[in-house]
């Protein structure tokens, strides 16, 4: 193989590994929007409620997570239903966490 074929080679296995990244980058972006969606759904069905069989510390990090994640889309009133019941069980103002899929 000469070295031209070589960095050919090379250059095909990069890119077939930046797309892989890409799509499992965009599959995990597609996940976590789907559990921000559904848990906010089950928030606004069964309030409070939805999250009293969770461990305390995991419903605070996943509902600021989920503040994280609607205020990088632009969907302020969802954050805000998140706020009042954030505020309600743990006594304080919500911390948002925003996603970083390329990390």
């Amino acid at each position: 193989m000469s070295s031209e074929e070589f960095e050919d080679f090379m250059e095909s296995i990069s890119d077939q590994d930046q797309k892989a990244t890409e799509e499992m980058i965009r599959e995990k972006e597609k996940a976590f929007s789907e559990g921000c969606i559904e848990g906010y759904n089950l928030l606004k069905e069964y309030g409070t409620k939805a999250i009293d069989s969770t461990e305390k510390k995991e419903a605070e990090e996943a509902l600021n997570r989920m503040i994280g994640y609607f205020i990088q889309i632009e969907h302020y009133e969802k954050c805000s239903d998140i706020q009042k019941i954030y505020r309600k069980v743990f006594k304080k103002d919500p911390t948002p966490i925003f996603p970083n899929f390329g990390a």
